[in-house]
């Protein structure tokens, strides 16, 4: 990636669903792996990992809210044109 790929969102790749759903499927994996041990044992990065996802779970949040929007605007518009061919009937 380079550095106007990361300034300019307009050069970011959208990510859907499935991305989506992948990539918060893979945090929380990491999470169980690490605490599906017999005895957990803290180490020094921890903090900052869990920053890490902290971060990231809000970003997934917030995306998949965003989908979720645009999906339901889709889904509107369907509606309406729906509509309009029924009034058309009608008359």
């Amino acid at each position: 990636m380079t550095q106007e790929e990361i300034i300019n969102p307009y050069f970011s790749k959208k990510i859907n669903r499935a991305e989506l759903l992948n990539i918060s499927s893979w945090a929380l994996q990491r999470i169980a792996d690490r605490l599906a041990v017999s005895r957990f044992r803290e180490k020094k990065t921890d903090s900052t990992e869990l920053k890490f996802y902290r971060i990231l779970f809000a970003g997934i949040s917030s995306h998949a809210q965003i989908l979720k929007d645009e999906e339901l605007d889709k889904i509107e518009e369907r509606l309406k044109n729906l509509e309009a061919i029924a009034n058309e009937k009608k008359n």
